[in-house]
């Protein structure tokens, strides 16, 4: 996976996207939002999180935490220091 990524450093975005724009599902949108931070690329991911903690999957700490993290990679300190704050006061154990 890691030489692919090396060869390749743009598939998982592409595949992602492709996956999205086919069947637009949360788990799809998760995982473009994803691959999008991982590029780089927090502002485009910051639409498809906020779209996403909008959702069913809105309670999900780990999405919470990639939100905050594309806030954060993004410029947006305070966006991410609050979705952090209530994250941590909604799961302690996270």
């Amino acid at each position: 996976r890691g030489a692919m990524r090396l060869i390749d450093p743009e598939r998982e975005l592409r595949e992602a996207q492709a996956a999205f724009e086919l069947s637009p599902s949360a788990q799809n949108q998760w995982r473009l939002a994803q691959a999008l931070l991982t590029r780089g690329e927090g502002r485009a991911a910051n639409r498809h999180f906020d779209a996403l903690l909008q959702g069913p999957l809105g309670h999900q700490p780990e999405l919470r935490l990639s939100a905050a993290q594309a806030r954060l990679d993004s410029g947006e300190a305070a966006g991410a220091l609050s979705l952090v704050q209530s994250l941590r006061a909604e799961e302690p154990d996270f």
